[in-house]
C-alpha cells in the first residue's frame, strides 16, 4: 500500500512560520493486515518505538507510544511504512519501520517501531499521549487511553492566492485555495486576514 499522504509535526506553530508540516509518498503494510493475524480480544493496540533522539522531560519519557482504537487505525488507512518518496526509510524518518496515520498529527505516527501489543480498555494512557493532549485536542489530560479522542488534524484552508478587486466603487476580495487534512468536508470556513 502506498500513497501521498501529509503529515503536521504537533509542535507546528507561529514561530516556527507553521513550516513542521510536509507530504510525501509513503509506502509500506497496512497496519490492518497485521491486525487481522492477531487475536481479536481486544479493540486497542498499543504501537511502541524506539526514539532514541529524544531526551526524558517532565512530560514524557524517552521513546514514543500511542494506544489507538483497532477501528479508527483500519479508518485513517495506517501503515507501517518502510519507505519514503520510492526510496527505503532513512533513520530520520523512522528506518526500518514507522507507523503513518493518514490525517492525524504525527506525534502519533510513531517511529522506530518496535512493539504492537494488544491491549485492555482500561490501559492508562501513555506519556506522549498525556504530553500531546492539548495539541490532539482533548479536554483534559486523561488517564485512560480509552478516554481519548483520535488526534485527527481538523480540515484547515491553505490560501494560495489573495486578490482585491474594486468592483463598483467597492473593495471585494477573492481568496484562493485548497482544503488540506481531516477526514470530512466542513460547511464553511473562517478566514481571517
Amino acid at each position: 500500500a502506498s500513497g501521498e499522504i501529509l503529515l503536521e509535526c504537533a509542535g507546528n506553530h507561529r514561530a516556527l512560520h507553521f513550516g513542521l508540516l510536509g507530504s510525501g509518498l509513503w509506502s509500506g503494510v497496512p497496519v490492518s493486515e497485521i491486525l487481522e493475524k492477531a487475536a481479536p480480544a481486544s479493540e486497542w493496540v498499543l504501537i511502541e518505538g524506539f526514539d532514541h533522539h529524544s531526551l526524558p522531560s517532565t512530560n514524557s519519557e524517552a521513546g514514543c507510544s500511542w494506544i489507538f482504537r483497532r477501528r479508527d487505525l483500519d479508518a485513517s488507512g495506517a501503515l507501517l511504512a518502510t519507505r519514503f518518496n520510492d526510496a527505503p526509510l532513512t533513520p530520520d524518518h523512522g528506518s526500518p519501520v514507522r507507523l503513518v496515520i493518514p490525517g492525524w498529527y504525527a506525534c502519533c505516527s510513531v517511529k522506530w517501531v518496535t512493539n504492537i501489543e494488544m491491549v485492555e480498555d482500561d490501559h492508562p494512557a501513555t506519556s506522549q499521549m498525556k504530553e500531546f493532549a492539548a495539541r490532539t485536542h482533548q479536554s483534559d489530560v486523561l488517564e485512560r487511553a480509552a478516554d481519548f479522542r483520535p488526534a485527527t488534524i481538523e480540515r484547515s484552508a491553505l490560501p494560495i492566492r489573495v486578490e482585491k478587486w474594486r468592483v463598483d466603487g467597492a473593495i471585494r476580495y477573492r481568496v484562493v485555495g485548497l482544503d488540506w487534512g481531516g477526514d470530512r468536508s466542513r460547511g464553511q470556513l473562517q478566514i481571517r486576514f
